[in-house]
């Protein structure tokens, strides 16, 4: 048995002070204290309404709806209406909010597509206004000269490029016509007539006596009570845009009395003028001529 166990190496004992059994403990301690792996750092989410996303999609369609707004609103002041007379009668035209408007011939009028809540109408030409009463979107005629500004009233506005002024007579209710630069204004009672000479800064007002005769171009009835045959002529070329030349001094300044209807010819009115104005006419190519 001894001899079995001899052969056998036996390592010989090991023995630790208690300064080495204190540094091994520390060694372990060390090792447990130390964690398996590093930590994942997981940020907290914090809950915020301007970060949502649903706030960021109604942002996004408030935006939208902004920019649509105000693009339709662009459109909508771009957009123009242009009417023009090119025919030989007065065209009546009638607007959004019920005003009327006859339009003599070669005439134009433009507006907005907004125009109901900004009544606004630019004339090149002359025409005769019948304006609905809406005291919050007052009516608005603007010309190269000047604006008139009314509620609801009857008038008629005259301003062509061709002539060197600007015209409006008030039929019914009151106006305010003022100059482009807003320097000068005046404010017409029925029957009174202004007078806006291209570059003057003075606006000239007048009584007019016979209001039918001054917008018979529209209503082509003709009415003259003790009236100069110059006169009578002036209404008469006007109103259906004829010209005429009277070659006698005397003869222009004989005075008549008479009406016409509506819508009579010009020869008709021409033959009746001569008979009782005794004197003969004739048409010269676009010239009338009156003479003894």
């Amino acid at each position: 048995m001894e001899d079995y166990l001899q052969k056998f190496k036996f390592k010989t004992n090991v023995v630790l002070s208690d300064e080495d059994v204190s540094a091994s403990f520390l060694k372990i301690k060390e090792k447990l204290d130390q964690p398996l792996s590093a930590p994942i750092h997981v940020p907290s989410k914090r809950f915020s309404l301007f970060s949502s996303t649903p706030f960021k999609v109604a942002c996004s369609i408030a935006l939208l709806l902004t920019i649509s707004l105000f693009g339709y609103r662009y459109y909508e002041r771009s957009q123009e209406v242009v009417l023009a007379n090119t025919s030989t009668d007065v065209q009546e035209i009638h607007m959004p909010d019920g005003s009327k408007i006859a339009l003599r011939q070669g005439s134009s009028i433009v507006y907005h597509l907004n125009y109901e809540t900004h009544r606004n109408v630019v004339l090149e030409g002359e025409a005769l206004f019948e304006v609905t009463k809406d005291k919050t979107h007052p009516f608005t005629v603007q010309t190269k000269e000047g604006t008139v500004t009314v509620l609801g009233t009857v008038f008629s506005v005259r301003s062509y490029s061709n002539e060197s002024y600007t015209r409006t007579l008030l039929k019914e209710g009151s106006v305010k016509f003022a100059d482009n630069d807003e320097q000068t204004s005046v404010v017409l009672v029925p029957g009174e007539e202004a007078l806006l000479n291209n570059g003057e800064e003075k606006i000239s007002v007048r009584k007019v006596e016979n209001i039918d005769c001054a917008l018979a171009w529209e209503s082509h009835k003709f009415a003259f009570d003790n009236e100069t045959l110059s006169d009578i002529m002036s209404t008469i070329s006007d109103a259906l845009s004829t010209k005429y030349e009277i070659r006698d001094k005397d003869l222009g300044n004989q005075r008549l009395t008479l009406k016409f209807n509506r819508n009579e010819s010009l020869t008709k009115i021409l033959d009746v003028l001569s008979d009782i104005g005794k004197f003969k006419y004739r048409q010269q190519k676009e010239l009338i001529v009156i003479e003894k």
